[in-house]
């Protein structure tokens, strides 16, 4: 690379890369407004329309008390479907069977290179086939250059999966491929897909969620493709975090604070 400065990029003329980056483009301009609609949405449904209610973006994994010890997996970035992938498959499978491991976390970027529904099947199901512990996920960029259609449909429930789809589509005025037919597609694979492999997701109902225990408190932000929250997604987090009050409390995040370079 240093001495070929293109040439020695193994991506520059790899045309799914240069594809992702123009859907980049396109959805960082959106993802607040598609955001917004879509908990709001949610937050009507599921809270009288206050999103900052407890248990509205909440999740309780089972087994979990205020005085008993456990552990959990967090894995970051996962979604290639490759070797770098799969030579981790073992490990994260001896770990998630352990009785101490309730639950599992995927901290950005669930499925390469755009979150479709098509690349769910071998990036997500398979690799994690044999996982019997809830598995929760907070969107990365790529996951949102499909304005998080396979996000919604994989990995919130299914109730909450169309009402979410639905008001991102709404919010872009119905011009888009998504259509009710479709979205009852999407979650409707997505149901048998997790049938199929017995993988335990589609129990969240954000992008973003809260878990408490009295003792631990986990608070999952989404912090899209520009790292950084919406004012919508910050009064959740103003809150969930007034509620972690008093516990340890550990936050995941889509973008680390700090990157090499």
């Amino acid at each position: 690379i240093a001495v070929h400065p293109i040439w020695g990029f193994s991506w520059y003329f790899n045309s799914e890369n240069w594809a992702t980056a123009a859907w980049q483009k396109i959805a960082q301009t959106r993802i607040d407004v598609w955001r917004t609609a879509m908990i709001d949405a949610v937050a009507a449904a599921r809270g009288g329309g206050d999103l900052t209610a407890p248990g509205v973006f909440a999740v309780t994994p089972p087994g979990l008390t205020a005085e008993g010890d456990f552990s959990f997996i967090v894995i970051g970035d996962p979604g290639e479907g490759d070797q770098s992938q799969h030579a981790l498959r073992d490990q994260v499978l001896a770990a998630g069977r352990k009785d101490a491991v309730k639950f599992v976390v995927i901290a950005s970027d669930v499925v390469y290179p755009t979150g479709a529904m098509k690349d769910y099947e071998a990036n997500f199901y398979l690799p994690l086939k044999g996982i019997d512990k809830p598995v929760y996920a907070i969107p990365g960029n790529h996951d949102w250059f499909n304005a998080l259609d396979g996000f919604s449909a994989n990995l919130l429930h299914p109730d909450t999966a169309t009402i979410a789809i639905e008001a991102r589509v709404d919010a872009d005025l119905s011009l888009s491929s998504t259509t009710g037919g479709r979205i009852a597609q999407l979650v409707g694979d997505a149901a048998r897909l997790r049938s199929f492999y017995r993988v335990p997701a589609g129990q969240q109902h954000g992008p973003f969620f809260e878990l408490h225990t009295g003792t631990f408190s986990l608070i999952a932000v989404d912090t899209g493709i520009e790292p950084g929250i919406d004012g919508r997604q910050l009064a959740w987090l103003n809150a969930a975090h007034a509620r972690s009050r008093g516990a340890f409390t550990m936050a995941s995040l889509g973008h680390p604070f700090y990157a090499s370079g």
